[in-house]
């Protein structure tokens, strides 16, 4: 799932994603897809020159855009102005998609697929959060600069740091899909982060088959161990990217059996729970139970 040569970083311009961005960007793009190569590019766009380098890596982290330059179905169903579910990224429920599909992406979104896929840490220093990315990438004989590593590091935290943190500006926070999630917190004195695992009310039995759909398609999956979805070393982590544990995820894909039972079903065996798909589901039919 890993590939070194594909591993990005330093590409956001050390902007998070802002309200309006993908309507904007999205809408810009439909009309023009060489929008982002062009000079007035920002006018345009109403964006500085940075800003505008920015929208277009986020469109691709973000599954948005492809790497082939092909709008996605995920950013068509959600995001088109004219049919959209939610073009304006309004609802909770689609911060935790795009939270999601970007922390998912090893590839376009790489710290981030490191940073709630495989560090996992619930408490860590910013000097922690250093030596065990240094350790992954130096086991993938990854090069990336000092100084590009610690812009990516300090755009991660601002992302999903919320309101409490004198490190987060009101403009950011306001500006900030992500910062509500409540994913990572700083303590008092400043020199701790922690993650909070807990039951998260944004956290759906529908958020939870959106993903497990999405999952299936990619993976091919017809029956696999729930640890599949928590422990797997290197692998896309339930657990991990919602800041869940092992028995708030058992409730909520029980909840979703009982709901769709046409999808999937939860079986006891002697090493565990394991969960049997009946058939493969369009991801977008669960965004529709709500």
């Amino acid at each position: 799932m890993i590939n070194p040569k594909e591993l990005t970083f330093g590409r956001n311009e050390t902007f998070f994603l802002r309200y309006g961005w993908i309507a904007k960007g999205l809408s810009a793009y439909q009309q023009d897809p060489k929008i982002f190569n062009e000079v007035d590019a920002p006018l345009k766009l109403g964006v500085g020159k940075n800003m505008v380098s920015s929208i277009k890596y986020w469109l691709k982290a973000y599954d948005i855009i492809s790497a082939e330059g092909e709008i996605t179905e995920f950013g068509m169903r959600i995001f088109d102005l004219t049919t959209g579910l939610d073009p304006y990224s309004e609802d909770e429920m689609t911060h935790w998609l795009l939270h999601w599909k970007l922390c998912k992406n090893p590839n376009e979104g790489t710290l981030y697929f490191w940073f709630f896929n495989i560090f996992k840490k619930a408490n860590f220093t910013l000097s922690q959060l250093e030596k065990d990315l240094d350790e992954w990438l130096e086991k993938y004989d990854k090069q990336v600069s000092t100084n590009t590593l610690k812009r990516d590091r300090a755009l991660l935290l601002r992302t999903y740091l919320g309101k409490s943190s004198e490190e987060i500006s009101p403009e950011d926070f306001l500006d900030n899909p992500f910062s509500n999630l409540g994913l990572i917190n700083l303590s008092r004195d400043e020199r701790t982060y922690s993650c909070p695992v807990k039951m998260r009310s944004g956290i759906s039995p529908e958020l939870i088959g959106f993903c497990l759909a999405d999952l299936q398609l990619q993976e091919n999956l017809t029956r696999v161990p729930l640890d599949f979805f928590i422990d797997e070393k290197e692998k896309i982590s339930l657990t991990g990217i919602f800041k869940i544990d092992r028995d708030n995820l058992t409730i909520l894909i029980e909840e979703l059996a009982i709901k769709v039972p046409e999808f999937l079903s939860l079986e006891d065996g002697i090493e565990g729970k394991s969960i049997i798909f009946q058939k493969s589901f369009d991801p977008f039919y669960f965004l529709e139970l709500k």
